[in-house]
């Protein structure tokens, strides 16, 4: 999983591109820091990579900040059935 941010005003948009065999893996994206939200207005995302037969898939996320400071303000678990085979920060 590899991400980079691309900062326009107070909207931010980050890349998201698995790579590799995802069959059956969710990965959930939480904004744990006050004034960011997705561009639905909730603090939680969840991508299906494993829903989808491309062996590179890629999604593009979308949040809004309150102030155009980067810092990290999201963290992703990647689940494969209940069990949660990574963790980033």
């Amino acid at each position: 999983i590899c991400g980079a941010l691309l900062r326009d005003n107070a909207r931010v948009t980050m890349p998201v591109v698995v790579d590799g065999n995802y069959l059956g893996t969710l990965i959930t994206y939480d904004i744990f820091i006050g004034g960011v939200v997705f561009d639905d207005g909730l603090l939680s995302r969840t991508l299906l990579p494993g829903s989808h037969p491309e062996f590179r898939w890629s999604e593009l996320l979308n949040f809004y900040k309150t102030g155009t400071a980067g810092s990290n303000c999201n963290r992703a678990s990647v689940w494969q059935g209940n069990l949660r085979i990574a963790f980033f920060q």
